[in-house]
């Protein structure tokens, strides 16, 4: 299953006469590779360049909405700087592997980079001119580890349309969701996925046309990632290509932010939605929710129950 994070690897080894690029780790939301083996080349030739009189060369490694820009220094070496496409703080955790060079502040950090901002992960500096080599490796997480859940909060059923959908899957499924609070509601292509709680869209992806269970499509599905005003981010993956929200937009619980597909891995059309907070370290945190029914408790979700369809509402 897709989350709202992701891994990336890019490595340089400058010998004399000999540099070698590679490009590896994984990423979920679908690295596509010619373009980052590319980016990595580029970010390398400014340590194979980099002496005092080069010039301060910049490039940039893209992974999805998260961006190193690497930014050659004209002594040698090159600055590590961090951003992303995302409208909430989001926190990138970045590593270097070094061979005849050293890194300030340190060599494996965390930064948590608000939306729109630049902030400088490291600095890698040769020690020798000769054969010296570096690897950087990142990971991020979409979201501010601090708030908390507003355990008053109720949830609108996140989907119309014409009927009731089964509940097919909630936590640690047989086929998925394993360690995490999920839920699949099998519904037909072409349904109006409605958002559950009224928020700001922190990340939408809207590349993809198909789906199968096929391990090649792991992490290739649509989604929309809502950030709510407890800090907390649903996601509403699967989706058909056609998102009807952008980027930083607010949006209204029960507005329609897309239609239900069938895209990544997956064994038929339906609706993942899940609810999560993002943590200091690791994996984010799924929360288990409560539909609003009209009573003060709310009704917890039950798998091979039907529900719905919630009711639209219109934007702004």
């Amino acid at each position: 299953m897709p989350t709202d994070s992701g891994e990336s690897t890019c490595w340089a080894t400058a010998r004399p006469g000999r540099p070698r690029v590679y490009t590896g780790g994984h990423e979920w939301a679908a690295m596509k590779r010619t373009p980052v083996a590319l980016q990595c080349l580029l970010a390398a030739l400014l340590f194979l360049l980099g002496h005092p009189a080069a010039p301060a060369l910049a490039t940039t490694y893209c992974s999805h909405g998260v961006c190193i820009d690497t930014v050659g220094r004209s002594g040698g070496g090159a600055r590590f700087v961090g951003r992303h496409d995302f409208a909430v703080p989001t926190r990138i955790d970045f590593s270097l592997e070094l061979q005849a060079m050293k890194a300030e502040p340190a060599e494996t950090l965390s930064r948590l980079v608000p939306p729109g901002a630049a902030l400088e992960l490291a600095v890698a500096i040769p020690t020798s001119p000769r054969d010296f080599h570096y690897r950087f490796r990142f990971r991020y997480q979409i979201g501010d580890p601090g708030p908390r859940h507003d355990e008053a909060a109720r949830y609108r059923i996140p989907f119309g349309g014409p009927a009731p959908r089964r509940l097919t899957q909630r936590g640690n499924g047989g086929f998925s969701h394993r360690g995490r609070v999920a839920y699949d509601f099998k519904m037909p292509k072409g349904m109006p996925i409605l958002a559950a709680r009224e928020g700001i869209v922190a990340s939408v992806v809207d590349e993809y046309t198909r789906g199968a269970r096929r391990k090649s499509l792991a992490g290739k599905a649509n989604r929309v990632s809502i950030a709510h005003p407890d800090g907390t981010i649903a996601r509403y993956v699967h989706l058909s290509k056609g998102a009807l929200v952008t980027v930083g937009q607010h949006v209204k619980a029960g507005q329609r932010i897309g239609t239900s597909g069938n895209t990544g891995y997956t064994t038929g059309p339906h609706l993942h939605f899940e609810v999560y907070r993002a943590v200091p370290e690791g994996d984010s945190e799924t929360i288990d929710i409560r539909f609003d029914d009209g009573s003060p408790r709310g009704a917890a979700p039950v798998a091979g129950s039907y529900y719905g369809p919630g009711h639209e509402t219109p934007p702004s």
